[in-house]
C-alpha cells in the first residue's frame, strides 16, 4: 500500500511510540491531530494509512467512533487492499450505536454476493463482528444462500455466521434450520463440523426442542473422526441426556471407547463433563472417569489440574462418596499459588466435609489464614462459615468449639463477613440454651480487648461488637465478673465505633447493672443467710447489707464517672439511652435502705426479664383463625348504607340532577360483592354523564374539533365510520345547536379526559387506529438511524424448529445487487452448474463464429437455421410439462 510522501506509515508511529515512552501521551495526541487531518484529504491511500494508524490506537484503548463515516469510505472502495482496512476497522470499532450502520446494508449485500472470494469473507467477517437486528433481518438471506456455494470456506463460514444472525433475528431460524441440517450430510467435513458447532450453540440454550435430532446426532457421534466435532457432539448429548436418561444406555460404549483410546486431553475432559452432567446413575462410567480425572488433579500443569477440580465440582453434587478419595489433595491445593485452583479445591472440600472430619478440616483451613492476603483469607473465612451453618448447624457437634471458631474469625483483619458472624453467634445463643453461658463467656474476651475497637476501621468487626454488646445485655445473668465487664463497656474508644453499636453498648450496661443488684438483693440469698448459725445471724446480716450497698454503691459511681462520654455522641438515641441510666443511678442513690432497693430493682428485673425466644418463619400460617372471624362483614352497617348510597343514613336525596342511588341487591349478599357491584353501576352512569356533557360540549364548540374527531360524532360514536368516511368537514362548516347555547361553558374536564383514556384504550385493544404523537419528519437524528421499531425477543430461539412453516415465515428473496450475474447464480450448486453449461451451450450454437466469406459462410448459417427449428420443437414439447408444473406448485 503506497502513502505520500510526507505521510508516517503504521510502522513509523509505532516505532515513535517506543522512542518516545517517557512523552508517549503527547507524541500520541500529536498523531491524533495528523491523523484526523490526513482522514480528511482526498486522496484514498493517505486516508486508509491514516484509518490503519487509528485501528491500531483503537486496539490501545483510544476511541475512534467519530471516524465511522471515514471507515464507510474506505470501505465502498474497489481496491481491495484499502477494502481491507476498512473491513478490519469496521468490525473492530462498530456497534449498536453507530449512527451510520445503515449505510453500509447495500455494501455488505453486494460482497456476499461477490465472485471475489476474499470480499465475500471479508463481508462474512464483518457481519459476524457487528450484526445487528436490522442488518442480520436484511442480510440473513444473503447468508443462506452462501451455504450453497461451491466454496468450502464459504460455506464454513455461512454456517457459523448464521448463528449470529439467530441471535439478533431469531425469527430467522424456524425457516434456515432445515437447509441448516441438511448440510449434516455435506462431503466436507469442515462444513459439517461448523454445522454442529451451531447446533450445539442452539441446543444448549434449549435443549428440549432437539430431543427428536439425538439419532442423528448419535450417527455423527459413531462416524466422527474430528476431535473437535466429537467434543461439540459430546456437548450436545450432555445437554439432552437430563432430559432423556435413556440416552445414557447408548453412550456407555461410545464414551469408554473414545476415553480408552484417545490422547487429546481436551477431548478426555469433554468426555468426563458429559458424565458428570447427567450420567452418574451409571457407576461403571463413573469409576472409569474418575480414573481419568486422577490424572488432572495430580498433573503438574495448572491448567489441567484446574480443569479437574472444576470437574469435581460436579461430582459432589451427584456422587460425594466417590470423590472423597480427592479430600487430601484438595487439602494440599489450599497452599497454591494459582487462586483459580484454591478457590476450586475449597468448593470441593465444602461439599465433601462430614461429621466426623469437619473439626479436622477446620483447623486445616485455619492454618491457612495468617499467611494469605486479605482477599484469600476472606474466602477462606467465607468457606468455613457456610460449612458450619448448612442444615441448621448439622454437622455442628461441639457448639463451644464453633463458638470459639467464629470469635477467632472476628478478630480476622479485614474481614468483610462481620454480619455473617454476629448473626451465627446471636443465633446459637438464642436456639441452643445450653450454649447461652458458653456464648457469654466467648464473647468477652472481644469486649475486653480495646485492640478490637481500634481495628473496626478496617473491616466488619463492629457488627460483630453489637451482637457481642447484645448477648451480654440479654443473658447477663451469665456474667461471671460484672465489674470487668462494665469497665469494657465504658471504653473510652467506644466513641469511635457507629452510632447502633454505642447504643447497643450503654443498654447492655444498663442490664448488666439491674441483673447484678437484682442478685444482690434477692430474698433467695438473704434467705440462705438466715440458715447459717444462729449465733452469727445478726452479725451476718448487717454486714450483708452494708456490703451489698456498697457494691451496689461503686458499680454506680463506675458507671456515672465514664457514662457522660456517651452523652456527646451525635445520635439521639445513643442520648436518650444515656440519659435513662443516668436517671436510674440517681434514683437508685436516693433510695435508703435495702428494702427501697429491693423493691425498685424488683421491678426493672420485672421489665427485661421476658426472655427472647426465636420464631420460626412459618409460624403464622400454623395459628388457626378462630371460627367466628369474618372479615367481609362491615363493622357498622349504618356506616355502610351511607357508603352505598352516598347520602346520609335517614336522608333523601331530593336534588334533580340526581342519577339515582344504589342498594345492595339482596339481603344475602355480602359486602365486598355489594360494594364492588356499587362501584360499577357508579361508573356506568359517569361514563354515561360523560358522554351526554362531551357531546353537548362539542356541539357547542365544533369549530375547536378536528375532522375526524367530528365525523365519528355524526356516526354515533363509532371512529371506524368517522375513519370510514369520504367527507371531511372543515372547521368554518361547523353549526352551533341552538340547544347547546342553554349548556354552561364549565364543563367537567374530568370527565371530558376520562373519556379520551376509555377511547384510547379500545383503540389499543381493536389496533383500529395508530396514534402519531408528533410530525413524520420531525425525528432525532440519532434514534431514526440507529433504532429499529423492532425488537428482539430474549427468548425468541425457544421455538419448535420441527414445526411446518406458518403464513409469512419465509426468507425474504434474495435481492441481489446488480452484478453481471444472474439472480439465482447462489440456488444450489447443481442449478448453477447446469446454467453455466447451458449459457455456454447457447454461446457457443448462437454466435456466429468468425469464418472466411465464401461457402463456409453459408453453410454456417444454415446449421444455424437448424438449430433454431430444432430449438422451437422441443421448447413446443416442453412447454405442457412446464406449465403442469406451474400448476401444481401453485395448488
Amino acid at each position: 500500500m503506497g502513502i505520500s510522501l510526507f505521510q508516517k506509515s503504521l510502522r513509523d508511529m509505532i516505532a515513535g511510540m517506543r522512542s518516545n515512552r517517557n512523552a508517549e501521551e503527547k507524541y500520541i495526541q500529536s498523531t491524533m491531530e495528523d491523523i484526523k487531518k490526513e482522514l480528511k484529504n482526498t486522496d484514498l491511500k493517505v486516508k486508509t494509512v491514516a484509518l490503519q494508524k487509528l485501528t491500531y490506537l483503537n486496539m490501545l484503548g483510544f476511541d475512534m467512533s467519530w471516524a465511522a463515516f471515514h471507515v464507510v469510505e474506505v470501505m465502498s472502495t474497489q481496491k481491495l487492499l484499502h477494502k481491507i482496512v476498512g473491513y478490519q476497522a469496521a468490525a473492530q470499532s462498530f456497534n449498536e450505536n453507530t449512527d451510520v450502520m445503515l449505510l453500509i446494508t447495500n455494501l455488505l449485500k453486494k460482497d456476499l454476493i461477490s465472485t471475489n472470494p476474499t470480499e465475500r469473507s471479508m463481508g462474512l467477517d464483518c457481519l459476524s463482528n457487528i450484526a445487528t437486528l436490522d442488518l442480520a433481518r436484511d442480510l440473513v438471506a444473503d447468508v443462506y444462500g452462501l451455504l450453497s456455494s461451491s466454496s468450502v470456506p464459504c460455506r464454513k463460514r455461512a454456517a457459523l455466521v448464521l448463528y449470529c444472525c439467530f441471535l439478533k433475528y431469531p425469527d430467522a431460524l424456524r425457516p434456515c434450520f432445515k437447509g441448516l441440517v441438511e448440510h449434516l450430510d455435506d462431503h466436507e467435513q469442515s462444513v459439517v463440523c461448523s454445522v454442529v458447532s451451531v447446533l450445539c450453540e442452539l441446543v444448549i440454550k434449549h435443549p428440549h426442542n432437539y430431543l427428536e435430532m439425538a439419532p442423528l446426532f448419535y450417527r455423527l457421534l459413531l462416524g466422527s473422526t474430528n476431535n473437535w466435532m466429537t467434543m461439540k457432539l459430546l456437548k450436545i448429548f450432555g445437554a439432552l441426556t437430563p432430559l432423556e436418561p435413556r440416552l445414557t444406555k447408548k453412550l456407555v460404549e461410545p464414551l469408554k471407547n473414545i476415553m480408552s483410546s484417545t490422547m487429546a486431553k481436551s477431548l478426555l475432559f469433554e468426555c468426563i463433563t458429559t458424565v458428570c452432567s447427567g450420567m452418574t446413575s451409571n457407576e461403571e462410567l463413573v469409576e472409569m472417569t474418575l480414573e481419568h480425572l486422577k490424572d488432572f488433579v495430580l498433573d503438574s500443569d495448572p491448567n489441567l489440574k484446574y480443569l479437574g477440580f472444576k470437574a469435581l465440582e460436579q461430582f459432589v453434587k451427584h456422587v460425594p462418596k466417590l470423590v472423597l478419595r480427592f479430600g487430601n489433595a484438595a487439602l494440599l491445593c489450599l497452599s497454591t499459588v494459582d487462586p483459580t485452583i484454591r478457590s476450586s479445591a475449597l468448593r470441593v472440600i465444602s461439599g465433601l466435609v462430614s461429621k466426623k472430619d469437619l473439626k479436622q478440616v477446620i483447623v486445616r483451613i485455619i492454618d491457612h489464614i495468617p499467611a494469605a492476603n486479605t482477599a484469600y483469607r476472606n474466602e477462606l473465612s467465607e468457606t468455613i462459615l457456610s460449612i458450619c451453618c448448612r442444615d441448621k448447624y448439622s454437622l455442628v457437634s461441639d457448639f463451644s468449639w464453633y463458638l470459639n471458631i467464629l470469635v477467632e474469625l472476628a478478630r480476622v483483619p479485614g474481614s468483610v463477613h462481620g454480619k455473617t458472624i454476629a448473626f451465627q453467634i446471636t443465633d446459637i445463643a438464642c436456639r441452643v440454651e445450653a450454649m447461652r453461658d458458653d456464648s457469654v463467656q466467648a464473647v468477652r474476651s472481644l469486649l475486653m480487648d480495646p485492640s478490637v475497637i481500634k481495628t473496626s476501621k478496617t473491616g466488619s468487626i463492629s457488627e460483630v461488637l453489637e451482637a457481642t454488646a447484645w448477648i451480654t445485655g440479654e443473658y447477663a445473668a451469665y456474667v461471671e465478673h460484672p465489674k470487668e465487664t462494665v469497665e469494657a463497656l465504658l471504653q473510652p474508644g467506644i466513641l469511635e465505633l457507629p452510632c447502633s453499636v454505642q447504643s447497643m453498648y450503654v443498654q447492655a450496661i444498663l442490664k448488666v447493672f439491674v441483673q447484678v443488684a437484682s442478685d444482690l438483693l434477692s430474698d433467695e440469698q438473704q434467705g440462705g443467710q438466715e440458715e447459717g448459725n444462729e449465733e452469727e445471724k445478726s452479725d451476718s446480716e448487717e454486714d450483708a447489707e452494708v456490703d451489698k450497698i456498697a457494691m451496689l454503691s461503686e458499680l454506680a459511681d463506675l458507671i456515672l464517672a465514664h457514662i457522660s462520654q456517651y452523652a456527646k455522641s451525635p445520635d439521639p438515641e445513643v442520648v436518650e439511652r444515656s440519659c435513662q441510666l443516668k436517671a436510674i443511678l440517681h434514683t437508685q442513690k436516693e433510695k435508703e435502705g435495702i428494702e427501697a432497693l429491693r423493691s425498685l430493682f424488683s421491678r426493672l428485673s420485672g421489665i427485661m426479664s421476658e426472655e427472647l425466644q426465636p420464631v420460626s418463619g412459618k409460624a403464622q400460617s400454623k395459628v388457626l383463625a378462630p371460627d367466628d372471624l369474618t372479615v367481609v362483614t362491615p363493622i357498622m352497617e349504618e356506616f355502610y348504607d351511607e357508603e352505598i348510597d352516598g347520602v346520609p343514613a335517614g336522608e333523601e336525596d331530593t336534588s334533580e340532577n340526581s342519577q339515582g342511588t344504589i342498594a345492595p341487591t339482596s339481603s344475602g349478599l355480602d359486602a365486598a360483592t355489594a360494594l364492588t357491584e356499587a362501584s360499577e353501576e357508579q361508573k356506568k352512569l359517569a361514563e354515561e354523564k360523560a358522554k351526554n356533557e362531551l357531546q353537548q360540549h362539542r356541539q357547542k364548540h365544533g369549530i375547536f374539533y378536528l375532522g375526524q374527531d367530528r365525523g365519528s360524532e355524526k356516526s354515533g360514536g363509532d371512529p371506524s365510520l368517522a375513519a370510514s368516511s369520504d367527507v371531511v368537514d372543515m372547521p368554518g362548516d361547523a353549526e352551533v345547536s341552538p340547544q347547546a347555547e342553554t349548556v354552561p361553558a364549565s364543563s367537567s374536564v374530568d370527565s371530558v379526559y376520562s373519556k379520551m383514556k376509555r377511547r384510547k384504550g379500545k383503540k389499543k385493544q381493536h389496533g383500529a387506529a395508530v396514534v402519531i404523537k408528533q410530525d413524520d419528519d420531525v425525528t432525532d437524528g440519532a434514534e431514526s438511524l440507529g433504532s429499529s421499531p423492532l425488537k428482539q425477543d430474549k427468548n425468541g430461539l425457544d421455538v419448535n424448529v420441527f414445526a411446518p412453516l406458518e403464513h409469512g415465515e419465509a426468507l425474504p428473496s434474495v435481492e441481489a445487487y446488480p452484478t453481471a450475474y444472474p439472480q439465482d447464480v447462489y440456488s444450489s450448486d447443481h442449478d448453477m452448474m447446469q446454467q453455466h453449461d447451458y449459457s455456454q451451450q447457447h454461446e457457443e450454437l448462437e454466435t456466429p463464429a468468425v469464418v472466411a466469406e465464401g461457402s463456409s459462410g453459408k453453410k454456417h448459417k444454415k446449421k444455424k437455421k437448424k438449430h433454431r427449428k430444432k430449438k422451437d420443437k422441443v421448447e413446443g414439447a416442453e412447454a405442457p410439462e412446464a406449465q403442469a408444473a406451474e400448476v401444481e406448485q401453485q395448488s
